[in-house]
């Protein structure tokens, strides 16, 4: 009976998991040729080199991912203005703002994010 059922559903199951490595690679193609995101990444690093200059940790060629959130808690000499604050206000003084509607690079990023990857390999 199990033999059977699953036969019945395994073409269901296989356009499934075909859709969705379909939508993860359409959207991995975008993430990797958004000039948007390109621009943004290049500032953080910019910034990140500026603030840590005459450190170890300056004049880098790359970042980690995990250090992205401390964009949002790191804060300026005021205690106000975070980094984050300061690259947004620096693309709108560069009258770049469109560079920070990052979101219409990625059209499918909401249905990719509901894509489990352990329910494409089962």
């Amino acid at each position: 009976v199990k033999v059977m059922q699953t036969m019945a559903s395994f073409e269901e199951h296989v356009e499934e998991a075909r859709s969705g490595f379909q939508c993860l690679q359409e959207v991995c193609g975008q993430v990797m040729n958004s000039e948007k995101l390109i621009s943004i990444l290049e500032m953080v690093l910019n910034i990140g080199n500026f603030m840590n200059q005459g450190t170890l940790d300056g004049g880098v060629e790359a970042f980690k991912f995990e250090s992205l959130p401390k964009l949002s808690q790191t804060k300026s000499a005021d205690g106000k203005t975070t980094v984050l604050d300061y690259i947004v206000e620096t693309f709108i003084e560069k009258g770049e703002r469109e560079t920070l509607f990052i979101a219409s690079d990625f059209p499918r990023i909401q249905e990719s994010s509901r894509t489990l990857i352990g329910d494409l390999m089962s």
